[in-house]
């Protein structure tokens, strides 16, 4: 389901629901980051998280930790194929932007633009996984924002929040 602002996506998952249950936020008073770090979130952005139920004997339940960074690379393949705008991955969790060398001389430098986080819970009954999803979509602060970048760049087309999260989740 879309709400116009929650307090976590994360948090709103953190019991047992159903396998791909998703919930996606206009705007999170309580963004949860990485290590107990709060996600700032601006409207603008796009944050989402989904719970993923993995039954035990699985692979991804004996290696859950891959989880993360396959979430990484669907929103980078998934930002790539829907705007053209190339982004990378910063171990762990970090979604960043290279960019361009400008006129003036300066070096290119990374600029973070979203992450990724993934919190599990196991019982009798297997493994459930909370993956959460923010990327800086339309918001101009307190970074630059993918469809900023999308609309500067030669090739390159804006997106909407929804069918960024569909091409994400698919």
């Amino acid at each position: 389901f879309t709400s116009a602002c929650v307090g976590s996506t994360q948090l709103t998952l953190e019991k047992r629901v159903c396998h791909g249950a998703t919930v996606v936020a206009g705007r999170q008073t309580q963004g949860k980051g990485r290590g107990g770090n709060a996600w700032l979130s601006p409207i603008g952005c796009c944050m989402f998280s989904t719970q993923m139920i993995v039954q035990p004997g699985k692979v991804l339940a004996a290696r859950p930790s891959i989880v993360q960074h396959l979430v990484a690379l669907a929103v980078v393949q998934a930002v790539s194929r829907t705007t053209g705008v190339k982004l990378s991955i910063k171990w762990p969790n970090d979604i960043y932007l290279l960019t361009a060398v400008a006129k003036t001389g300066k070096k290119p430098e990374l600029v973070k633009m979203g992450g990724v986080v993934v919190a599990a819970s196991s019982n009798r009954e297997g493994l459930t996984l909370v993956l959460g999803v923010g990327l800086n979509l339309d918001n101009a602060s307190p970074t630059c924002s993918l469809n900023s970048v999308a609309e500067e760049q030669e090739g390159g087309s804006k997106v909407s929040r929804e069918v960024l999260v569909a091409s994400i989740l698919n």
